[in-house]
């Protein structure tokens, strides 16, 4: 193929806005040539698989930190994220959370401590204690508050994962028919947060889906169209034998499964990212084929909570490899239409939105800005949650990383990878390159190189390891035009848009 030249760049008023603050997207005013195509990317667009609307998404969980669901300063940075849903209230601190009052109960918390193992049990206390002690700070967090963020921050709607820990199903139900009767858009409804933790209450998969009937009879009583979701084990340390109990009960009275996904990483961030990639091959859409599926049909899927990290650790969270995993991993579950939901945890913090993560009662938050990880995320997030269809797309040529095998053998991948949507403004692929090489990069659609205009939003870095902070963005995003080829720097996430104008003419 012939090479092409990158055109003088400038800004593209359609393009999503600012993904790292004010200031943070750059224009490019680089006329220099890309050179020959390296890798190429094929696109079949005479059919699209149907795609879950708002399907990329953001655990909340704020009870950790001195914001609140009505600072606007917030809600815009979440914007920047493109949240298709957000979680409400949160995940672990959420266990003694009472949905009435916006606050937790010291006898809950309590309670919910008691049903932890011994090795788990101050983890849990300190987290649920911190939690009670920020809620009363900030005079709770309320279900309405939360809606009215998810609104402003472009979300389609909340899951809303339900305390079953210390709460009640007549109240589950309570708050079904309050969330109905004030038009709060809850898209789904999790029974509980990873329950295998809590073996003292549920010791198996059966048993915490016999203890979950009731909640799903209270919430569908007051709500007959409500979604309701049970809980598999995390991914990266799955429990066959929760999954397969859960898998073998009858009657099914719930209509998704939800798993979380933290894989077992550490070390230097050359063996994370290489069984992080290992993660992405084996474990992503794989992973629904070969553990979901055998168990559950096409029942839907919700990944509600995942991360380049093991649990608390940090891995390589909020970073800009971190994020290039997420919106990769985003983009392949995508292709999937049993997947109806990817969430990333957390909001605020590394993965998402950062400055503000104090926890202190009287802390007071500095300036917002786009983490490394988000601004990445949120390329993939945007295209994913403005698109109709997926189409098939695939990849030949281009680099190569590390990636972790079997029995932790040492193996390669492709750096480059790539899937493409029909949207209303535009077809799209998303490109991710895991590699420290640059690439060049041809599109081709059905059959055909696009030779026409190519709109570009490019996130990449200094580093895999770079991350930002307010004052201090290194991991940026910035908009270009492109003719027949696209440069690909060296571990970035690209947008290519192609067709805005007029659409690509598919009769020729």
């Amino acid at each position: 193929m012939r090479s092409g030249t990158i055109a003088r760049a400038l800004v593209l008023a359609s393009l999503a806005p600012p993904l790292a603050g004010p200031g943070a997207e750059r224009v490019v005013r680089d006329s220099s040539t890309a050179g020959p195509a390296t890798v190429s990317v094929f696109v079949g667009t005479r059919r699209a698989t149907p795609l879950a609307p708002a399907l990329a998404g953001y655990n909340v969980a704020l009870m950790g930190v001195a914001l609140t669901y009505t600072d606007r300063d917030l809600a815009a940075a979440a914007r920047r994220l493109s949240p298709g849903w957000l979680r409400y209230p949160a995940g672990t601190r959420g266990e003694a959370f009472d949905w009435r009052t916006g606050r937790s109960h010291q006898a809950w918390v309590d309670a919910v401590t008691g049903t932890v193992g011994p090795a788990d049990r101050p983890f849990f206390r300190d987290m649920l204690q911190s939690a009670l002690v920020a809620l009363e700070a900030k005079g709770g967090e309320r279900v309405d508050d939360a809606a009215a963020f998810a609104r402003a921050a472009g979300a389609r709607g909340l899951v809303v994962c339900v305390n079953v820990y210390s709460d009640t199903p007549a109240s589950a139900g309570d708050f079904a028919g309050y969330a109905r009767a004030h038009d709060i858009r809850v898209l789904a409804w999790e029974l509980g947060n990873e329950p295998y933790f809590n073996r003292r209450r549920f010791a198996t998969g059966a048993a915490y889906a016999a203890a979950m009937r009731p909640f799903a009879e209270a919430i569908r009583r007051a709500d007959p169209t409500a979604t309701v979701a049970v809980s598999m084990s995390d991914a990266g340390f799955q429990d066959h034998a929760w999954d397969d109990a859960l898998g073998a009960f009858r009657p099914r009275y719930w209509d998704a499964v939800v798993y979380h996904h933290y894989p077992t990483v550490s070390g230097a961030p050359a063996r994370m990212m290489a069984a992080l990639n290992g993660v992405l091959a084996d474990n992503t859409s794989a992973y629904v084929e070969r553990e979901v599926r055998p168990r559950f049909g096409a029942m839907p899927v919700m990944i509600t909570e995942s991360g380049p990290q093991d649990g608390p650790a940090p891995g390589m969270s909020g970073t800009l490899y971190g994020g290039i995993w997420s919106a990769e991993y985003a983009l392949r579950v995508s292709g999937l239409p049993q997947v109806t939901r990817f969430g990333v945890h957390q909001l605020v913090g590394p993965a998402g939105v950062v400055g503000g993560e104090a926890t202190g009662v009287s802390a007071r938050r500095g300036a917002l800005t786009t983490s490394a990880q988000g601004a990445a995320y949120a390329v993939a997030a945007s295209a994913i949650n403005s698109a109709s269809g997926v189409y098939a797309t695939h990849v030949e040529g281009g680099g190569t990383v590390r990636r972790d095998g079997d029995h932790g053998a040492d193996m390669a991948m492709p750096a480059v990878y790539a899937q493409a949507y029909r949207r209303r403004d535009g077809d799209a692929v998303v490109v991710t390159n895991k590699g420290p090489r640059a690439e060049v990069l041809a599109l081709v659609v059905d059959g055909r190189a696009v030779a026409s205009s190519l709109r570009v939003l490019t996130v990449t870095g200094p580093s895999p390891t770079a991350s930002n902070r307010p004052g201090r963005e290194r991991v940026t995003a910035t908009t270009s035009v492109a003719s027949r080829t696209v440069r690909i720097p060296p571990y970035a996430v690209v947008e290519i848009v192609w067709g805005a104008a007029r659409g690509i003419d598919k009769t020729r």
